[in-house]
């Protein structure tokens, strides 16, 4: 793509009826079908690690400060975890972010036990 004396790209038509650097609706679907899996496996790892430490959904949502609902559309893929819950469920969990996050990525067999203070925990947020 040229640039202007300003720096700025200048569109050229493709024959496709495109416009070149603008997503076309395939490439909106395939990025939401990328995201949709994506999320599915998060919670699928965060489920995971919940239950090894046997820890109810209503226990981890207290820890993060959500409500239970937000951990169970986490679980099923169709909520993303803001990066503070994030945090919290990690420590909560007693796994590291990366193991939430990341294909491939080991999650603990056996997790060390949440801190029991939680007010203190709430305190610092």
């Amino acid at each position: 793509m040229r640039k202007t004396q300003s720096d700025r790209p200048i569109a050229f038509y493709c024959g496709s009826g495109n416009i070149e650097g603008v997503p076309t609706a395939a490439d909106k679907a395939r990025r939401a079908a990328q995201r949709a899996e994506l999320l599915k496996e998060i919670g699928e790892r965060v489920k995971i690690a919940r239950e090894r430490k046997k820890m109810t959904r209503a226990a981890l949502a207290r820890y993060c400060g959500v409500d239970p609902g937000s951990i169970t559309r986490v679980e099923q893929g169709a909520q993303a975890f803001d990066l503070p819950p994030l945090i919290a469920a990690a420590e909560a969990l007693g796994v590291t972010i990366d193991s939430l996050l990341r294909e491939g990525q080991a999650l603990p067999a056996v997790a060390p036990a949440a801190p029991q203070d939680q007010d203190q925990r709430r305190s610092r947020r």
